[in-house]
C-alpha cells in the first residue's frame, strides 16, 4: 500500500493561512485559505494549533505534548503528520512559508495568497457548517496508526464529496488508515499525481439530462453512460493500474408515467440497464469492481435516503443533504419561507444515513482488497443453530415432510445452512463444535428422503468437530491448533448467550454470532471479513485439501522416520517463473491469507505486484505441490525486487515437508546473482517463516541476510522437483 507518512520536518508551525471557525460546542472546523483543505476537529486539536502559532522544534513538541495531556505519542504525531498533510501547520518556518506561497500565488493568475486569506475568513459560522456538516470531527486519539494504511482518490461530485470524511471514519474504525484525496471527475491529472492506492468513481456526470424521454429527441440510452464509464476507466489505466470501485447507479423510486410506463427508457429501466453493463464492463477489465450503491440503499430504505422523490431524477443524491439547509437558505426564493421540513415530512432520522451507506459499502470493498480483518474458518454449534431443537430429543434435524416444511420456520435454517456452504465455496473452512454425545449425532444427523441437499450441510462439509461435554473455548482453540490458523481467522456461531459471551470473554480475537439467529444468514453472506474478490479453483477444493492435510498430519505422527514418510507422500513439487500477464489472483490470495509463513507480511497489491513484474524490477516464481493424498495447488511464493528476497510466503497447508526449500532454491539460482539477500520482519504470527534464511546458509548482517551463491551447498535441487520456466 502507499508509504505510511514520512519522518517529521525538524520545525513545525501553524500556517499563517490557516483559520479556526467554531461550528459548536464540540467541534471546530479548521481551513487553510490558499490550499482549501478543510478539517473538522475537536479541541484538543485545535489546542495543538494554537500551540504552534510560533515555530518549534516538532519531536520535542511531541514529546512535551504527550506528557502533558497523557496521550500516547504516536497519536500525538499522527496528528502533526495530518495537520502537516492538510498544510495547516507548516515545516519551516513562517518566512519559508511566506516565500513558498509568493510563488505560488505568481502561477495562480497573480491571486495574492493575503486576499485570499481574507476573502476565506469571512466565511461565515452557518455556512462553513453547511459544508462541514457531514464531516466527522476529528481528535488526536484518532490519528494514532493503524494496522492497515492505504491512499484513495474519490473521483465525482457532491454526493462523492461529502461522503469523505465518513469514509475515513467508516475505515478507521476497521483498522484502516485511509487518506482521502477528493476531485472531480475531470480532474484526472490531479488524480495521476496523487499515485493512489484506489481509486472510487462516484455517479458520473453523465446521469444529468433528461431522464425521460417523450419527444424522441436526445441520446438517453443506457449506452451514453457506459461509454462515459469505459472511457473513464481507459483514461484512468493509462496511469495507474490501481484498483479500480465505480459505484453503481440508484434505481429510482419513482418514474413519471407510473404504472403505464413499460418505455425501454423510463428512468428505473435505464438505471437497471445501466447497472447491468457496469458488471459486464467491470467483468472486462482488469481490477475494476462495481459498488452495488443501489443494493446498499435498499437495504436501509430509498424512502429516507434517496432524493428523487423531491427533485429531478438526473440528481440521484441522499435526501438528507435537504434536511440540513440552514434557514436562510430556505427563505432565498422571493423572499418566500418553505415551512416544511423534510426529515419531519420522511422521517429521516439520520441525516447522513445516505452518505453513511455508501462509504460503509465502499470500505466493505477496500477491507476485502486489503485482506483486512479477513477469517478463514466458521465454527458452528448444532442444536438450535443448524436445526430446531435438540437432536438428541427430536431425534432428526427436520421433520419426515422437510419438503412440505422447509419454506416455512424451517426455512430460517435452510437459509443458513445454504449460506455456510456458499462460504465454503469460497474457500472458507467448516468446523463444528456441540456440547452433545458423537455417537449420537452420527446416527441421527439424517435427512429424509428428497430433501434438497443442495441446500442442506452435512457432517461431509465440515473439515473437523468437537462434539463432547468440554467447554467450547477449549474446543476452538483445539481446532485453531489442528488447523494451524491464528484465533483471529476463525468464526463462531452459537445461538446460546451464555456460550457467545464465554467465547468473548476468553478468546476475544474470535469473531462471534449469533445474537440474531433472524439476521445470521445476511451477515454471513456480506460481511467482508468473510468476502472473496474471485472464486479461485484452489478456493474450491479447500475443503478437501485442508481434510488431506489432516490425514497426512495423523500419518506423520504414526511414522518415527521423518524420511521415511517424506518418501511415503510420493511428494511433487511444480516451481513456475511467472509474469505480469500471467493470471495473479491465487498469488495475490495467498500473499493477503498467509500470516504463519510470511517472511514480510508486505500486503503486495495486485496491480503493484503487476507493475513490478511488467517493468522487470521484480520476478516471481510460484510452487504447486501435490502428494499422494491430494494436489495442493499454488501453496508458495518468492518475490525478488533485483537480488532481494522481498517476500516468501507459503501456505500452511505445507508446512512441514520441506518444500520451502525447493522454492528458494529456484528462485535463488534463476536469479543468477552471486549474492543474494533476504529480509525478515518479525510479527507476532510469522515465527515459522523466520529461520527460512538460516536454514539456507544465508548470514545475518543488520536487517538482511546475505549469501554468497556461488559457496552454497544447499542449491542443488531435490528429485521429487520439476522447475519451469
Amino acid at each position: 500500500m502507499s508509504e505510511r507518512p514520512g519522518p517529521l520536518p525538524e520545525v513545525i508551525v501553524r500556517s499563517r493561512f490557516t483559520h479556526t471557525i467554531s461550528l459548536d460546542q464540540h467541534r471546530s472546523v479548521c481551513f487553510h485559505a490558499v490550499e482549501r483543505t478543510r478539517l473538522v476537529v475537536r479541541s484538543d486539536v485545535v489546542a495543538v494549533l494554537d500551540a504552534l502559532v510560533h515555530p518549534k522544534p516538532s519531536l520535542a513538541f511531541i514529546r512535551d505534548h504527550s506528557r502533558s495531556t497523557g496521550l500516547p505519542e504516536e497519536a500525538v504525531a499522527g496528528g502533526i503528520a495530518e495537520l502537516l498533510q492538510q498544510s495547516l501547520l507548516f515545516g519551516g518556518t513562517l518566512e519559508e512559508e511566506e516565500a513558498k506561497y509568493e510563488r505560488l500565488a505568481a502561477g495562480l493568475l497573480g491571486n495574492d495568497p493575503e486576499q485570499m486569506r481574507e476573502w476565506e475568513a469571512k466565511w461565515s459560522a452557518p455556512t462553513m457548517d453547511r459544508y462541514a456538516s457531514v464531516r466527522v470531527a476529528r481528535d488526536l486519539s484518532s490519528f494514532a496508526p493503524l494496522t492497515h494504511h492505504a491512499s484513495v482518490v474519490l473521483l465525482g461530485f457532491c454526493d462523492v464529496h461529502f461522503g469523505a470524511d465518513l469514509l475515513r471514519d467508516e475505515a478507521r474504525g476497521r483498522g484502516i488508515d485511509l487518506e482521502v484525496s477528493a476531485l472531480f471527475e475531470m480532474q484526472l491529472e490531479a488524480a495521476a499525481d496523487q499515485k493512489p492506492d484506489f481509486i472510487i468513481v462516484g455517479a458520473l456526470a453523465a446521469r444529468h439530462g433528461h431522464w425521460y424521454r417523450s419527444d424522441g429527441e436526445g441520446d438517453l440510452s443506457a449506452d451514453r453512460y457506459l461509454r462515459a464509464a469505459r472511457t473513464l476507466i481507459d483514461r484512468l489505466r493509462a496511469f495507474t493500474a490501481a484498483p479500480i470501485l465505480i459505484s453503481n447507479l440508484p434505481v429510482p423510486t419513482l418514474t413519471p408515467r407510473g404504472f403505464a410506463d413499460a418505455h425501454a427508457d423510463s428512468p428505473v429501466r435505464r438505471a437497471k440497464t445501466i447497472n447491468d453493463g457496469l458488471l459486464d464492463l467491470a467483468a472486462a477489465s482488469r481490477d475494476v469492481h462495481v459498488v452495488d450503491v443501489d443494493a446498499a440503499l435498499s437495504r436501509v430504505g430509498k424512502r429516507a435516503t434517496l432524493d428523487d422523490q423531491l427533485v429531478p431524477t438526473s440528481h440521484l443524491g441522499g435526501l438528507g443533504w435537504w434536511s440540513m439547509l440552514p434557514e436562510h437558505e430556505l427563505r432565498t426564493i422571493h423572499g418566500v419561507p418553505f415551512e416544511e421540513r423534510v426529515s419531519d415530512v420522511f422521517g429521516i432520522a439520520d441525516s447522513l444515513l445516505y452518505d453513511r451507506t455508501i462509504a460503509a459499502e465502499q470500505v466493505d470493498w477496500l477491507q476485502v482488497l486489503l485482506g483486512a480483518g479477513r477469517r478463514k474458518c466458521v465454527i458452528v454449534d448444532l442444536d438450535n443453530t443448524l436445526w430446531p431443537g435438540v437432536l438428541a430429543d427430536t431425534g432428526a434435524p427436520f421433520p419426515p415432510d422437510l419438503d412440505h416444511t422447509l419454506f416455512s420456520f424451517h426455512s430460517i435454517y435452510a437459509g443458513i445452512h445454504q449460506a455456510l456452504k456458499a462460504l465454503a465455496s469460497r474457500g472458507i473452512l467448516l468446523a463444528c463444535v456441540s456440547k452433545n454425545d458423537e455417537t449420537v449425532v452420527k446416527e441421527l444427523w439424517r435427512y429424509p428422503r428428497g430433501a434438497p441437499m443442495e441446500l442442506l450441510l452435512t457432517p461431509e462439509d465440515f473439515v473437523t468437530w468437537r462434539v463432547n461435554w468440554k467447554d467450547k473455548s477449549e474446543n476452538i482453540r483445539s481446532i485453531a491448533e489442528e488447523l494451524n490458523i491464528g484465533l483471529d481467522s476463525l468464526v463462531f456461531v452459537d445461538d446460546h448467550p451464555v456460550e457467545r459471551d464465554k467465547v468473548r470473554q476468553f478468546l476475544p480475537e474470535v469473531l462471534v454470532l449469533g445474537d440474531s439467529m433472524l439476521t445470521l444468514r445476511a451477515k454471513l453472506l456480506s460481511m467482508p471479513e468473510l468476502q472473496v474478490v474471485s472464486i479461485t479453483e484452489e478456493a474450491k477444493g479447500r475443503t478437501e485439501m485442508t481434510r488431506a492435510q489432516l490425514e497426512r498430519e495423523r500419518m506423520r505422527e504414526a511414522v518415527a522416520d521423518p524420511e521415511e514418510y517424506r518418501r511415503s507422500l510420493r511428494l511433487r513439487c511444480l516451481i513456475e517463473k511467472v509474469g505480469a500477464d500471467d493470471d495473479l489472483e491465487r498469488v495475490h490470495e495467498l500473499i493477503v491469507r498467509t500470516n504463519q509463513f510470511n517472511t514480510t507480511a508486505w500486503r503486495v497489491p495486485r496491480h503493484e505486484l503487476q507493475t513490478m513484474l511488467r517493468d522487470e524490477v521484480a520476478t516471481l516464481h510460484v510452487l504447486r505441490v501435490e502428494d499422494r493424498f491430494t494436489n495442493y495447488g499454488l501453496v508458495g511464493a518468492c518475490l525478488l525486487r533485483g537480488a532481494v528476497v522481498e517476500l516468501f510466503v507459503m501456505s500452511c497447508r505445507v508446512i512441514g515437508l520441506g518444500v520451502e526449500h525447493a522454492l528458494l532454491r529456484a528462485a535463488i539460482r534463476d536469479s543468477g546473482a552471486p549474492v543474494v539477500q533476504g529480509r525478515i520482519i518479525a510479527t507476532d504470527r510469522n515465527l515459522p517463516a523466520r529461520n527460512l534464511f538460516r536454514e539456507h546458509g544465508f548470514e545475518e548482517e543488520g536487517e538482511l541476510w546475505h549469501l554468497e551463491t556461488a559457496r552454497s551447498p544447499a542449491l542443488a535441487m531435490l528429485e521429487d522437483v520439476q522447475v519451469h520456466d
